[in-house]
């Protein structure tokens, strides 16, 4: 499995995306683009019979203005879908990162991850993940 899709080194501020004050990560002078290339030309492009990574696990981040809704990635079906399905040809296993679908129950305490989706059920953000 890699990880973390589509970059996981561009939190603001270099905070967290543990916790809710890193919930966004931000590509100033237009680089989103850059932080895809391990996985575009690296993970997705492996030599022999494998042909590209088994699994991928995108990032708690909400690649801020980068997808559709402003939401975590596991949650942005223009993040999934459009730029890691159909433009990266990626056909292997997305697998969340841990808690995305949980409760924050306080931002400075290790728990849910649901950036973006706060306002939904748990159940909503489960199917949201599926969906995308």
């Amino acid at each position: 499995m890699v990880k973390h899709w589509p970059g996981g080194g561009a939190c603001e501020a270099g905070r967290d995306a543990h916790y809710g004050f890193g919930k966004y990560a931000v590509y100033p002078n237009q680089n989103f683009a850059l932080h895809k290339i391990p996985f575009t030309e690296g993970a997705f492009k492996l030599e022999g019979k494998t042909r590209m990574a088994s699994a991928v696990m995108p990032y708690y981040t909400i690649s801020y203005r980068q997808g559709a809704e402003n939401v975590a990635n596991s949650y942005d079906p223009d993040i999934i879908t459009r730029q890691l399905r159909e433009e990266a040809h990626y056909d292997g296993v997305i697998c969340t990162d841990w808690l995305v679908t949980a409760d924050e129950k306080h931002p400075g305490i290790h728990s849910g991850k649901p950036w973006g989706v706060e306002g939904l059920t748990v159940a909503q953000r489960h199917y949201k993940a599926l969906m995308a």
